[in-house]
């Protein structure tokens, strides 16, 4: 199963006004994060399957005032939009995002960046003034979260404290908005694996290869490195396929974004657990 025609138009005509990143070639899994529009959409990735690309190509969306989930906002033409963008890591987000939201998000849009008390890009467009789009650093913790009303948040990588996403949650409530989780399970079978996989990836709820979608309150979306043109013309899927010093697990979890592995942390609530000999 594929898009529907209706879907596919739709897209073609959304990515009209991606700017710089309607070039960017974007391979089957990543078409159907940019159609999703659930309450909550996760981009479960292996290392190099395009998942951060994907998360970034949603923003850009919303940005530019287009796409499924600015149609699903709460009468957000009069208003200013505000986005939250939370990698693991403060310097993940300098050394990923800061330069993708510069290079291709914001490309040959005006916009007023400050690095200083906080990572903050302000716009304005013809809807409204004072558009915003926050870093929010995982790092920070669950409190950081607990803030005022936001149109949508990324997570880029898998927060391990589950509060991030529940506080997240509050934060749309008054704006019908999403939450979009882009990454590699390397966590193990964590809050991640209860909350969205097990009870999602059923045939039920199967909706294309690798694709699962329960209503309006959840799409999965798995892509690995395979997907990724780049990825295999460059060998990586090769190299990480044949190499003897990695396990099957571990090539699992890294091509193919499937649980399992993490430095033994396939169980991690019993990753302190110390047994000692009778």
């Amino acid at each position: 199963m594929t898009l529907t025609s209706d879907e596919s138009a739709q897209l073609a005509r959304d990515l009209d006004y991606l700017g710089l990143l309607v070039n960017f070639p974007w391979h089957r899994q990543q078409q159907f994060a940019l159609a999703s529009a659930t309450n909550t959409t996760v981009i479960l990735g292996g290392n190099r399957s395009g998942k951060s690309q994907a998360a970034l190509g949603i923003v850009s969306r919303l940005v530019r005032r287009e796409g499924p989930i600015y149609r699903r906002l709460m009468a957000p033409d009069g208003r200013a939009l505000k986005l939250w963008v939370s990698p693991q890591t403060l310097e993940k987000y300098i050394s990923l995002w800061e330069p993708r939201l510069i290079g291709q998000v914001f490309n040959g849009m005006k916009y007023r960046y400050v690095q200083s008390p906080h990572h903050v890009f302000t716009w304005d467009d013809a809807h409204a003034s004072g558009n915003t789009l926050w870093a929010k650093s995982q790092e920070q913790g669950f409190m950081a979260f607990e803030s005022d009303e936001v149109d949508h948040v990324t997570f880029d990588e898998e927060p391990a404290d589950k509060r991030l996403y529940t506080s997240a949650q509050q934060r749309l409530a008054t704006t019908n908005g999403v939450i979009t989780f882009a990454f590699t399970p390397l966590l193990g079978m964590s809050w991640t694996h209860g909350s969205f996989y097990a009870p999602l990836v059923k045939d039920e709820y199967k909706r294309a290869d690798r694709v699962w979608q329960k209503g309006n309150a959840i799409t999965l979306i798995q892509m690995g490195m395979q997907d990724n043109p780049s990825a295999v013309k460059g060998g990586g899927v090769a190299r990480l396929r044949d190499d003897p010093g990695i396990s099957e697990a571990e090539k699992q979890t890294r091509l193919f974004g499937s649980y399992g592995y993490a430095e033994g942390l396939i169980f991690p609530q019993f990753a302190g657990l110390k047994v000692e000999a009778a």
